[in-house]
């Protein structure tokens, strides 16, 4: 766990003028549990699914006495205090949603699904991102390479080589060839690789545009795995050699066209080619060309 983890931070976090007044009508509910006898009777699982549902109908008052409810009966409830945080956030209040962010990654070790943590650290990210000055920026590059950390094939030495072959492959053959050759399937990593592709793609420290050109190239491969592998499901023969096949076969497939869109796919494939022409090798600008030019056949398929 980080050392600042569980360090409070001041942030100026830009409320609206009725923040203050919903913020006291929420802090009634989490802080004056009423002592309804049904609600004592029940565990800590189904109190959190009733916050659930009140969170998601906008109940908010009601949804953080149920989320306090289930931490009074099961303290090391993480994904409780996930919910208190993301109630915060909805009323603007960011710091208090920074700071429940935070319990829950320290006991994140007792999340049911061991892999929320990266969804928990990518709201945080998000966050920040709204947040000025240079400990925000820190903190969201914190909270990002914690992310990429479960990426093996892009943090461990053991697999360095295959990294360094996907990144020669761009430069020599472009991204065709490398989409056609290799599949990734670390899904839930691939936001994190396009944030942090985009944040060094703004960097001016040496070496920086080309680990951008590493970090975007990994979130394309691995978003597109995953829409091979679902195509294949689909239609068993499915081969392309190039994306605007890709594309193509992609877009019979409204579920896979969806996924897609919903990965960023193209605004991914938009920073790489950025990343390619500012990168330190000669060849990166011809392979930012042929990704132009299929992002342009793309476009052209979408008007058809």
């Amino acid at each position: 766990m980080n050392a600042g983890m569980g360090q409070a931070v001041s942030w100026s976090s830009r409320r609206s003028p009725g923040t203050s007044i919903i913020l006291f009508f929420l802090f009634l509910g989490v802080f004056s549990f009423p002592a309804v006898s049904e609600e004592h009777g029940r565990p800590p699982w189904v109190l959190y699914e009733i916050a659930e549902r009140y969170y998601r109908s906008r109940s908010y008052a009601r949804a953080l006495e149920h989320y306090g409810q289930a931490l009074a009966k099961h303290p090391l409830f993480p994904e409780a205090h996930a919910g208190i945080a993301r109630v915060h956030q909805a009323a603007g209040d960011r710091d208090l949603a920074i700071r429940s962010f935070r319990q829950a990654l320290e006991m994140s070790r007792h999340l049911s699904i061991p892999e929320e943590h990266i969804r928990l650290r990518l709201e945080l990210v998000e966050i920040y991102s709204y947040l000025d000055g240079e400990e925000a920026r820190l903190l969201r590059e914190e909270q990002l390479l914690d992310i990429l950390r479960d990426d093996p094939v892009f943090s461990r030495t053991i697999d360095e080589g295959q990294r360094d072959a996907m990144r020669n492959l761009l430069y020599r053959s472009g991204l065709d060839r490398v989409l056609v050759l290799y599949r990734l399937h670390h899904p839930q990593v691939s936001e994190a690789h396009r944030l942090r592709g985009a944040d060094l793609l703004e960097s001016s420290q040496p070496g920086d545009i080309d680990l951008a050109v590493e970090h975007l190239l990994f979130a394309a491969v691995i978003v597109a795995s995953r829409a091979v592998d679902a195509i294949i499901d689909r239609r068993y023969d499915f081969e392309f050699t190039t994306l605007k096949q890709f594309f193509l076969v992609a877009q019979a497939y409204p579920e896979v066209e969806g996924f897609l869109e919903t990965s960023k796919f193209r605004e991914i494939l938009s920073l790489l080619a950025e990343s390619l022409d500012a990168s330190s090798d000669s060849r990166g600008a011809e392979s930012a060309r042929s990704l132009r030019a299929a992002l342009q056949d793309l476009q052209a398929l979408q008007a058809l």
